[in-house]
């Protein structure tokens, strides 16, 4: 076998590891559903998989793996920084999350005994305001 010709397989070779072989289909079935009683506003997913949903005035947090509902903040009226509270203007604008703290920010949060929004922190995995 001349230098090129090895040359060739071995590159051949190199590639043939480097890359996976096609997989074959496969059918793609949800894991889980969480049917929500009114239609979803806007959903942001964290860097740990929990969804954040806000339906209605409802803000739920869903774990992204098993579907099973973390916590429920109800009663959230939309902020009025926003003109219109659609998916494409307030997709989760008002919420940061704090990841190696496992904290969420949600600003300018109107709760049903506050006169005007404010800003609160939760624990992202339990809902506890802190």
């Amino acid at each position: 076998m001349n230098s090129a010709l090895r040359f060739r397989v071995f590159v051949l070779g190199c590639v043939w590891l480097c890359f996976p072989s096609f997989a074959f289909p496969q059918s793609l079935e949800p894991r889980w559903k969480h049917d929500f009683p009114k239609e979803i506003n806007w959903y942001v997913r964290t860097s740990t998989g929990i969804l954040l949903v806000r339906w209605g005035k409802t803000l739920t947090a869903v774990d992204g793996v098993d579907g099973r509902q973390l916590w429920e903040l109800t009663n959230i009226e939309p902020s009025t920084f926003y003109d219109r509270d659609t998916a494409e203007s307030a997709r989760g604008k008002n919420l940061l999350e704090v990841p190696a703290l496992g904290i969420v920010l949600l600003n300018r949060v109107k709760l049903a005994a506050d006169a005007e929004g404010k800003l609160i922190a939760l624990n992202l995995d339990t809902g506890q305001r802190l």
